[in-house]
């Protein structure tokens, strides 16, 4: 059994690659919904990111909460969602604008509830 190491070291790429900061502010917002159990993650994440307009930058989900008062076959979901803008700072009508569309649609799409915190 032989390694040929020459060829490793020319497939790795050591050349180290940067991307500038950014040059305006980003923003974050944490949405919770109450939405059903059978609902899978990935589609609600596809769904964000599909309707989130282009300032979303990322969608991640940070809480997935169950108890009582949540009503059977359902549990909430809270996911943050990063906004930013290249070319400018983003305005809050901006970021809300987006945060209707995605809210609209998860209702649409799963019958999901907002949950306000």
């Amino acid at each position: 059994f032989e390694i040929n190491l020459e060829l490793l070291a020319n497939l790795a790429n050591l050349e180290k690659t940067y991307s500038p900061l950014p040059k305006y502010p980003f923003i974050q917002r944490d949405l919770s919904f109450i939405i059903g159990e059978n609902i899978y993650q990935d589609d609600v994440s596809n769904l964000i990111s599909q309707n989130g307009g282009e300032y979303l930058k990322h969608c991640e989900l940070i809480d997935l909460y169950k108890n009582e008062n949540i009503p059977a076959g359902h549990h909430s979901i809270t996911y943050r969602l990063t906004y930013s803008n290249p070319k400018n700072t983003l305005t809050t009508e901006e970021v809300e604008k987006s945060e209707e569309e995605i809210i609209h649609t998860l209702e649409k799409e799963f019958k999901a509830q907002i949950r306000k915190i």
